[in-house]
């Protein structure tokens, strides 16, 4: 769950666009 952490913690300092495309590489990652 620390990627989770990771991401959550972008998706507050970085803008919502950024967010979006880092948590789609994450999945993306994540299924693959």
């Amino acid at each position: 769950m620390h990627i989770f952490h990771s991401i959550s913690y972008y998706f507050r300092t970085m803008p919502l666009n950024i967010s979006l495309g880092l948590i789609t590489c994450s999945v993306r990652i994540h299924i693959q």
